[in-house]
């Protein structure tokens, strides 16, 4: 806020002494300017000057929260209940349990700025809850913290959400209707992350990942309501090394008879439904290559057969 205080004793002193040196042109490009940022400064749109507001406030919940949960100085109620502050937009309270390091989110809530800062008992964050929001700067420099699982739905990752956690390794993220926004794991170059929902939307949430990041994607995934593919996913995930991979169901093979079809070991995609004769789903083939012929088909002499026939002529021979 100091800076701001000083430019504005700099627009007082300085704007009216050049005034009235200025050309009517320049004069009326200044009025037009002032009225502009009156405009702005109302509505609360100037970007530096929020920049600017915003961090300060930040800086002060990071010093003055006691409801930090930040390793030895937080205070830590019984039965290893952290209570977390929801938050500036609705104000309330809500209980997470740790349990030999994880962090276990049963309940929707809103973890606010700096909340879980320079933390370094969690080793994983699990959230089973639908509608949880991380805001900005929401975890920050966890050391220990390597994997972070989403079963829930609706969750939200604000900007920088999980920045400068060094060791975070694996997020796994399941359930839909997720969202992301400028650089969630910035500062986290050690991150891989698997989809295992079929879309999210993101606004730059993942626009810090360079070639050591993985991300897995399955078949049909959508960013934006635009679906991934080879050719655009530096559009969603920068350099990241992008996997688009099948989720696949097994059929186990079955023996074809003298007058049933058989087939051998396949997989069927969930997404797309092509098959596959490998889990990894590299060898694409089609029904009738894995559904082998009747034996009466493949072998018009089947010595089964033959031999049943036999016995049956036979024995009705035998009768007479």
């Amino acid at each position: 806020m100091e800076f701001i205080e000083r430019q504005k004793q700099t627009f007082v002193q300085v704007i009216p002494a050049r005034y009235s040196k200025m050309k009517p042109k320049q004069k009326r490009l200044l009025r037009l300017s002032c009225a502009a940022l009156a405009v702005m400064l109302a509505v609360g749109t100037v970007p530096f000057l929020r920049c600017f507001a915003a961090e300060d406030g930040a800086e002060e919940a990071a010093v003055s929260g006691s409801d930090l949960v930040s390793g030895s100085d937080a205070e830590t109620p019984a039965d290893d209940i952290v209570t977390i502050d929801g938050g500036t937009v609705e104000p309330k309270t809500y209980n997470y349990s740790i349990t030999d390091g994880v962090l276990t989110i049963d309940e929707s809530g809103i973890i606010g700025d700096f909340k879980i800062y320079e933390n370094n008992e969690i080793t994983s964050i699990l959230m089973n809850a639908d509608d949880i929001t991380f805001y900005r700067f929401a975890c920050v420099l966890c050391n220990a913290l390597t994997t972070i699982t989403v079963n829930g739905n609706n969750a939200f990752f604000g900007r920088s959400s999980f920045r400068n956690n060094p060791n975070l390794s694996s997020v796994i993220i399941s359930g839909s209707n997720h969202s992301f926004y400028t650089g969630a794991f910035y500062g986290s170059p050690n991150v891989n992350i698997t989809f295992k929902c079929n879309a999210i939307q993101s606004e730059g949430g993942f626009s810090n990942l360079s070639d050591q990041n993985t991300v897995r994607v399955p078949c049909g995934f959508t960013v934006n309501d635009t679906t991934v593919t080879p050719d655009n996913v530096s559009q969603f995930f920068n350099e990241a090394n992008v996997i688009i991979y099948h989720g696949m169901t097994k059929t186990n093979a079955v023996a074809a008879t003298c007058t049933e079809d058989g087939n051998i070991d396949y997989w069927t995609c969930d997404n797309c439904h092509k098959i596959f004769s490998d889990a990894n789903g590299t060898t694409e083939i089609t029904e009738a290559d894995s559904c082998p012929r009747p034996r009466s088909q493949l072998n018009q002499d089947c010595r089964r057969c033959r031999d049943l026939n036999r016995r049956r002529q036979y024995r009705i021979l035998d009768v007479r």
